[in-house]
């Protein structure tokens, strides 16, 4: 996307292409919401890393107290897999058109009305459809097994008249993952009556 003067970036609004930066990328002066004045490059304005002239830090920590907590970082850290294509994480996220629900995206807030403080030792899933999108009803906090059993490279099976992903399947058997999907792939792998 090309930046162009009289453009919104959250606070900010792009007046005029002011040069370039030593690294090559385009400046601009903006405007933020709180009337400063600021400098920007045009990548970062794309990447929404900086939706203020830096009055927002501040609101943040004022609005909501949650600012570097780990509650914030994994919203903060969906939006960014989702929305910004300088993210390490985009090709698997928001290049494949997975997104954060509007509500949450404009409000951390909302995200924490819907999903309450992050638990320790867990971590943001979308489930249960694990392409689908960061929103309300399909996320949870989960643990790193719950993560790696929610993959979209995951198998299950039909086990004893339920659905089981097959480590849990492994584990009923004694057995090892891989030894399990050995079975499964030799079509040696039958649930138990």
């Amino acid at each position: 996307m090309k930046v162009i003067s009289g453009q919104r970036f959250g606070k900010l609004v792009t007046l005029s292409d002011v040069g370039r930066s030593t690294d090559k990328h385009r400046l601009w002066l903006c405007q933020c919401d709180c009337g400063d004045m600021c400098i920007r490059q045009s990548n970062v304005l794309r990447a929404a890393k900086v939706p203020s002239c830096g009055c927002a830090a501040g609101e943040v920590q004022i609005k909501h107290g949650f600012h570097g907590t780990p509650t914030y970082d994994s919203w903060r850290g969906a939006i960014n897999r989702c929305h910004s294509p300088t993210s390490k994480d985009f090709a698997r996220y928001g290049a494949r058109g997975i997104t954060v629900c509007t509500r949450w995206r404009e409000s951390f807030e909302a995200f924490l009305a819907d999903m309450g403080e992050r638990p320790n030792g867990l971590t943001l899933d979308r489930y249960p459809d694990t392409n689908g999108n960061y929103e309300p009803g399909n996320c949870r906090w989960a643990t790193d097994t719950e993560q790696a059993r929610n993959r979209r490279v995951s198998v299950f099976v039909e086990w004893n008249g339920h659905r089981k992903h097959l480590a849990e399947v492994a584990t009923d058997l004694g057995i090892s993952y891989g030894a399990a999907f050995m079975r499964l792939k030799r079509g040696k792998l039958h649930a138990e009556n």
